[in-house]
């Protein structure tokens, strides 16, 4: 399980590039799953 400020440091980072970026947990919870779009 990511701990929750580096899932934000990891969101906002992500926040800075022109897609769409999206952390899916996986059935376990455990790991991300990252999806992105073009935005």
């Amino acid at each position: 399980m990511l701990d929750s400020q580096v899932k934000d440091g990891i969101a906002e980072a992500l926040a800075g590039l022109p897609y769409d970026w999206t952390l899916i947990p996986d059935e376990e919870g455990r790991n991300y799953l990252l999806t992105s779009s073009a935005v």
